[in-house]
């Protein structure tokens, strides 16, 4: 990339994928992941089907701006 990182980018991608998960209804897996680091967190290995009432967008930028957004579904 000529310009580097785009924080506001990502931030768009994510709310993308979100929109996505509350049309289908599901949540997509962690792709290319063999094995995680600890078995006592549920990441998703494989697609979910499940009722999404309301979604958690989190995320941070390098210059220090943390954002959350509760987005009904």
């Amino acid at each position: 990339a000529c310009f580097g990182f785009v924080a506001s980018a990502a931030g768009l991608l994510n709310l993308a994928v979100i929109i996505d998960c509350i049309k289908k209804q599901a949540v997509p897996a962690i792709p290319h992941t063999v094995e995680f680091f600890d078995k006592r967190i549920n990441f998703v290995r494989e697609p979910l089907k499940l009722a999404l009432k309301h979604v958690l967008l989190v995320g941070a930028t390098e210059g220090g701006n943390y954002y959350a957004f509760v987005i009904k579904g």
